[in-house]
C-alpha cells in the first residue's frame, strides 16, 4: 500500500516545474535543470527556462524603472516628450554646424583639405598612427600602432602637428573644450544647454552615458570656436549655480602634444568613386532626418577633384553629424567622436591598381578589407540613423504610456 502511494505522488509531480525565486541572481540553464525534482525532457526544460527568464527580465525592468523613472538621463532616453525635445536640439545643432561648414568652404578655409596620410607625417613622433593590419592567427583585420625606430630613422620629424589645421582639419578634443564632471542624475542636459548655448562661440555640447558605479552621474563636454570664447565661457560658467543644490565647476581640457590618427589599408582605384557615392548617400539620409534642406557641398560643378570632393563629404559627416566614414562609428558630435574614434581617419597614401585578377592575388588582404568595408557601408545606408532604430529596452516606453 505504501508503494502505491509513493507511485501516486511521483505521477502527480512528474511534470511539475520548480521555478527559482526572481529576487536573486539569474540562474543558468544547467542549474535550472538540476533544481528540478524530476528528470524532464529537454524541450520541456528549455520552454520552462525561457518562461522563467522572461519573468525575471520583466521583474528586473520594473525594478529598474521604479528606481530610475525620475532620473533625467532616463527620461531623456525613454520619455517620448524628452526624446522629442532632444531630437529637436540635436537637429538645431546639426543645422548650425552645417551652416558653419558651408561658411568655411565658401571662405576658402578648407582649400588645402587632404584627408590622406602624408608620407612625411608617417615618421612624425608626435603622431600616434594606427594602421589596419591583417592578423593571420585571428583571420581578421585589427588596428596596430605603427612603430618608429628612432635610432635608425634619421629623418624622424620633430614638428608638432596641429590636427585642427591644414591638411587634415581634424578635431582636437584637447583644445577649445570645457569639461564638467559628475553631473548628478537630477540635472538634465537641457538645463545646461539652456545656459551654454547663449555663450559666444558655442559650437556643441555632448554628454556621456550614465555611469552605474558613480550613482548614474554623467560627464559633459562643451566645445567652442576659439580660445578666447572658451576662456570667456570658463569664466562665465565657473561656480555657476544651476539649481539650489548644484553648481557648475568646468575644467579646461589639457593639451597634449601627441595626437592620434587612424589610417585605412591601401586603396584600390575604384574606391574613390564608390566612396563618393556612398558618402553622398549618407549625407542625404542624415541631412533629411535633421531637417537640413540645402547642402551646396554636394553640388560639385566639376571644379573639384574627386579626392577633394570625397574629403569634403567625409569631413562634413564628421563635423555635422558626428559620423566617422571609415569606422562607421557615430556619436553625439565631433568632439565625442574624436574622443572615442581619434582625431581623424585618413586614407592610406599608397594607391593600388584596379581589382584585376593579378592584383587580387597580390593583395588578398586588401581585397578582403575592401569587401568587408563595402558590405558594412551598404548596411549603414540601408539602416540609416541609429536614432531610427528601436530602443533596446522597449519595455521602458511601455511604462511611460501607462
Amino acid at each position: 500500500m505504501k508503494f502505491k502511494i509513493t507511485n501516486l505522488i511521483s505521477e502527480k509531480n512528474a511534470n511539475k516545474i520548480f521555478y527559482p525565486g526572481l529576487d536573486g541572481p539569474l540562474v543558468s540553464l544547467s542549474l535550472f535543470n538540476e533544481l528540478q525534482h524530476n528528470i524532464l525532457p529537454n524541450d520541456v526544460i528549455e520552454s520552462a527556462y525561457k518562461e522563467y527568464k522572461e519573468k525575471y527580465d520583466e521583474k528586473r525592468f520594473k525594478s529598474f524603472y521604479v528606481e530610475h523613472q525620475n532620473d533625467e538621463w532616463f527620461k531623456e532616453k525613454y520619455d517620448p516628450e524628452c526624446s522629442k525635445q532632444y531630437k529637436a536640439e540635436r537637429n538645431a545643432q546639426c543645422q548650425k554646424l552645417a551652416n558653419r561648414f558651408i561658411e568655411s568652404l565658401t571662405s576658402n578655409q578648407l582649400k588645402n583639405l587632404k584627408l590622406e596620410l602624408r608620407e612625411a607625417d608617417e615618421n612624425n613622433k608626435h603622431l600616434k598612427i594606427f594602421f589596419y593590419g591583417y592578423n593571420k592567427e585571428k583571420g581578421d583585420f585589427e588596428e596596430k600602432e605603427r612603430e618608429i625606430n628612432l635610432l635608425k630613422s634619421a629623418n624622424v620629424s620633430d614638428t608638432t602637428i596641429d590636427i585642427c589645421s591644414m591638411p587634415y582639419y581634424g578635431f582636437d578634443p584637447d583644445k577649445l573644450t570645457l569639461f564638467a564632471y559628475q553631473i548628478p542624475k537630477s540635472i538634465s542636459r537641457f538645463q545646461i544647454l539652456k545656459i551654454v548655448k547663449k555663450l559666444p562661440g558655442f559650437v556643441s555640447m555632448s554628454m556621456s552615458e550614465p555611469i552605474k558605479n558613480q550613482n548614474y552621474c554623467r560627464y559633459c563636454w562643451m566645445a567652442f570656436d576659439s580660445e578666447e570664447n572658451c576662456e570667456l565661457a570658463f569664466d562665465s560658467l565657473n561656480d555657476y549655480k544651476l539649481t539650489n543644490d548644484y553648481k557648475l565647476f568646468p575644467i579646461k581640457s589639457k593639451s597634449t602634444t601627441s595626437k592620434k590618427l587612424r589610417v585605412t589599408v591601401p586603396y584600390f582605384e575604384e574606391r574613390i568613386s564608390e566612396d563618393l557615392e556612398f558618402s553622398k548617400a549618407l549625407i542625404q539620409i542624415y541631412d533629411k532626418e535633421r531637417a537640413i534642406e540645402t547642402n551646396s557641398i554636394l553640388d560639385n560643378k566639376e571644379t573639384r577633384s574627386r579626392e577633394y570632393q570625397l574629403d569634403l563629404q567625409i569631413l562634413y559627416l564628421r563635423r555635422v553629424h558626428g559620423l566617422c566614414y571609415y569606422c562607421l562609428e557615430e556619436y553625439e558630435d565631433e568632439r565625442m567622436l574624436a574622443t572615442r574614434c581619434d582625431n581623424i581617419h585618413l586614407r592610406h597614401h599608397t594607391s593600388l591598381s584596379q581589382r584585376k585578377q593579378e592584383t587580387i592575388e597580390s593583395h588578398k588582404y586588401e581585397v578582403e578589407w575592401d569587401k568587408q568595408f563595402t558590405k558594412l557601408i551598404k548596411e549603414k545606408i540601408e539602416n540609416g540613423l541609429n536614432s531610427l532604430k528601436k530602443p533596446v529596452y522597449i519595455i521602458y516606453l511601455y511604462f511611460f504610456r501607462q
